[in-house]
């Protein structure tokens, strides 16, 4: 069985690699609700808490394998408040089928883009629109014994803009690996399929890039945290802007002025975002984390602040769990992540 899931992994893997070069032009943008990082536990460690080893509900929001029987019966709801009136929230609950060993969970996500003031060719002001996206994300997960586990995820939602809207799905599998002694625990997940489409011509339409990631994370015996690393999008190496490595001229003496960046190694920093969680009681948890895209991205050249970086706290009481979550994106604010998580049935 064992060698049968990681067949299925080096296949879904070079399935994405084969697609990706294959039709490396017409792919069009994934819908940000199927991205934006939702729960407020993975967003104070930079969303790098895929391959987390207790995980929670609301960690399956990032990576559905994660889902196990423990979650069955409960409710996790998330709110994030970004940027200038920008919104974003879900709400996941979990179901157990022992006679079959499956774990699924269903929910829904939203992201709202807030209202917009429209105006005629003149000038004048003809009221307001608003734009967003929803999408119902649905799962489930089989433990194959109690280190392997694979899962299988799907979306289903709608872009709107004024009165322009797409339609679009999305479909995911993903590996996990858990070794108990050693505390250490591996994730793999490959989107292969997904696809916009819309009636009206003037949005566009078509297939989303398929895309890959890998996670781990381990914990110490002797020590009170865990270490989180997740690398993203596999199917693409060069992840930087054009010519951001190249030298410059000074305008002032025609100076050559060198760049002196370790391409490479900001190359394959772009993929990978780093985090911790630091368990200082057993009911409050600390996290921090850091994301170097993010903030080779957002950051200002004269004042680069903590753009990249992620903090959040975690409660815990007798009935309720509570996450709060802030990422830095850049000097205009960070995104703060609230979730709440309850047991419904089964206590």
């Amino acid at each position: 069985m064992k060698g049968l899931l990681k067949w299925l992994l080096a296949f879904g893997l070079g399935a994405t690699y084969q697609v990706h070069f294959a039709q490396s032009d017409g792919f069009v943008s994934r819908p940000a609700v199927l991205d934006f990082e939702m729960g407020a536990r993975s967003a104070g460690a930079a969303g790098s808490m895929e391959a987390v080893l207790d995980p929670s509900l609301g960690d399956v929001l990032g990576q559905g394998v994660l889902l196990d029987s423990t979650h069955a019966g409960q409710l996790h709801l998330a709110f994030v408040d970004y940027f200038a009136g920008i919104t974003a929230g879900s709400a996941v609950t979990a179901f157990h089928a022992p006679a079959l060993g499956l774990s699924w969970q269903t929910g829904a996500r939203y992201l709202s883009l807030g209202t917009f003031a429209e105006t005629s060719t003149t000038g004048a002001a003809l009221g307001e629109f608003s734009g967003g996206e929803i999408a119902w994300v649905s799962g489930a997960t089989y433990a194959v014994d109690s280190a392997w586990a694979v899962g299988v995820n799907l979306a289903l939602g709608q872009s709107h803009l004024y009165s322009r809207s797409t339609l679009f799905g999305q479909g995911e599998i993903a590996l996990s690996h858990t070794n108990k002694v050693r505390k250490l625990r591996l994730t793999a997940a490959v989107r292969p399929w997904g696809a916009s489409t819309s009636s009206d011509e003037t949005v566009a339409a078509g297939r989303f890039e398929p895309d890959a990631r890998f996670a781990l994370s381990k914990g110490f015996d002797n020590a009170p945290f865990v270490v989180h690393v997740a690398y993203g999008n596999l199917q693409t190496w060069d992840l930087s802007p054009a010519g951001i490595y190249d030298d410059n001229i000074d305008p002032l003496t025609g100076d050559t002025l060198v760049n002196s960046t370790w391409a490479t190694g900001d190359r394959l920093l772009r993929h990978l975002r780093m985090g911790t969680e630091i368990k200082l009681s057993e009911n409050l948890r600390f996290r921090v984390g850091y994301d170097h895209r993010r903030r080779s991205e957002l950051k200002l050249s004269g004042a680069p602040g903590t753009a990249g970086f992620s903090w959040g706290l975690g409660y815990k009481t007798q009935r309720f769990v509570f996450e709060f979550g802030r990422a830095t994106y850049h000097a205009a604010g960070a995104s703060n992540h609230i979730a709440i998580r309850t047991q419904l049935s089964g206590r």
